[in-house]
């Protein structure tokens, strides 16, 4: 928790020890409990962007966003690049399907 601490990430973060999930927020660690696995985790990770009113970091909205799609989140700002591989992999669904 300290090297998170001197980082001063302003965003929240995941981060796991042991067996149990965290999101760091405003410098606290939250237990994630509810989640049973890594992808649940991921899922209040974004949830944490949300409550908190957080931007997603520039140089990871990308990623932020393509998780969004994942899980589902409808965002109104779909980033163009999310969008390209959104269409490219819906192709390449309908060409394996085809197979």
């Amino acid at each position: 928790m300290n090297r998170l601490k001197e980082r001063e990430q302003r965003q929240p973060c995941l981060f796991r020890i042991g067996t149990a999930h965290y999101i760091k927020a405003d410098n606290t660690a939250i237990q994630v409990s509810s989640a049973v696995c890594f992808t649940e985790a991921v899922e209040c990770l974004l949830m944490t962007f949300f409550v908190f009113n957080v931007q997603y970091p520039d140089n990871l909205r990308v990623f932020y966003s393509f998780l969004d799609m994942l899980c589902g989140i409808n965002s109104s700002a779909l980033l163009p690049t999310v969008h390209t591989l959104l269409q490219e992999l819906e192709v390449a669904e309908v060409e394996v399907a085809a197979v």
